[in-house]
């Protein structure tokens, strides 16, 4: 009995220990983390084309559209914000776009 329980809390011991040491799968850390490149052509798609209808607003730097990725690949799960920034608006708006998100 002691040795059963003994095999029992070593098996939990290492488990434990494994999560803890083992990193995170890159398919986890980019979905989960760090931001995606992801082609203007399938922005486009995503976008209908960057349709007026799917503008949600207009801010200082651009517009945000309600896209959705998942139809188009594997990086989203539910639909996502795109914003186009305007060519004409673009000092400083690096910084604000990073600081955004």
């Amino acid at each position: 009995m002691i040795k059963c329980v003994t095999l029992l809390l070593v098996l939990c011991f290492r488990r434990i220990s494994k999560k803890r040491k083992a990193p995170a799968a890159a398919s986890e850390i980019d979905s989960k983390k760090s931001p995606h490149r992801v082609p203007y052509s399938l922005l486009r798609r995503a976008t209908d084309n960057f349709s007026p209808s799917l503008c949600l607003g207009q801010g200082g730097f651009g517009s945000v559209y309600r896209g959705d990725l998942k139809k188009e690949s594997v990086l989203a799960t539910s639909h996502d914000a795109v914003k186009v920034m305007d060519s004409g608006s673009l000092q400083g708006a690096s910084a604000n776009f990073r600081c955004g998100f």
